[in-house]
């Protein structure tokens, strides 16, 4: 699983089954208790719980595994936070989006700019703008996106905010009309805040469809088209990081060139 590490609201407590008891961000707790099963145990990686964030060789060491540990989990999933009262619109607006004609439709509907709004909103989330996200995404089976009790497939969820993409334009001259705002400093306060490079899972589609391509399965990358030195300098600015060698090391496993050739 990975999460928002940003979130700071509140602290949890969290027992595993060796009954240690650790301290954990209130996002955490809310995601692992989201994805308990009540009929069978649940296996679930989980940085903050299965690396000791006090041993910085340990940290180091499962830093140099990520590679492994994502390409050979079942299922990454993509936890968004615990919702809100628009989580199910959103997913819902997303899925229709999905349908080209419906996208159609709702394009020509001129009372939609609660609706856009909401992808606006989602796309915008810190959690698309994280570095770290990029690696994880291209090297998993099966990615999932999970929003409070809301799930879709990463594939599903990248071609519905790539559709959205193709009609951004006339998306964004409707949502820049002052009619459809309250006020003029509600209308000014949203000015380019859906230009493309604000949308954060606009940028990260982007790179997870461009880097590299998959093999016809679609679990596993089979060519990668970039080298390291290009993927550093055009990540720079887009995600961050919090440690500043992160900013190698979350992109290092999806560089051409830093991975050793299939032998002849």
């Amino acid at each position: 699983m990975f999460h928002d590490t940003g979130v700071r609201e509140g602290v949890a407590i969290v027992q595993l089954a060796t009954s240690r008891v650790f301290h954990v961000r209130k996002n955490l707790d809310t995601a692992l208790r989201q994805f308990r099963s009540p009929y069978s145990d649940v296996n679930v990686w989980v940085d903050a719980l299965c690396i000791n964030q006090r041993d910085n060789i340990e940290k180091k060491t499962q830093v140099s595994r990520m590679n492994e540990i994502y390409s050979e989990a079942e299922e990454v999933v993509v936890w968004l936070g615990e919702g809100n009262t628009e989580t199910r619109k959103t997913f819902k607006l997303l899925r229709s989006i999905l349908n080209l004609q419906e996208l159609d439709k709702l394009i020509k509907d001129t009372n939609k700019y609660e609706q856009w709004m909401l992808i606006v909103k989602l796309m915008r989330l810190p959690w698309f703008t994280r570095r770290w996200v990029i690696q994880e995404l291209a090297l998993a089976k099966k990615a999932t996106v999970q929003w409070g009790p809301e799930r879709m497939l990463w594939k599903d969820f990248a071609d519905a905010i790539a559709l959205f993409m193709t009609r951004h334009d006339e998306i964004k001259a409707y949502l820049e009309k002052p009619k459809t705002f309250s006020d003029k400093q509600d209308h000014d306060a949203h000015l380019g805040l859906i230009e493309p490079q604000a949308l954060g899972a606009n940028t990260l589609v982007d790179a997870t469809t461009n880097l590299f391509r998959r093999s016809d399965d679609g679990k596993r990358i089979q060519d990668r088209l970039v080298d390291l030195e290009v993927l550093v300098s055009s990540m720079f600015l887009a995600f961050e990081a919090s440690e500043p060698r992160d900013t190698i090391y979350a992109v290092l496993s999806l560089a051409k060139d830093t991975m050793p050739r299939p032998k002849s």
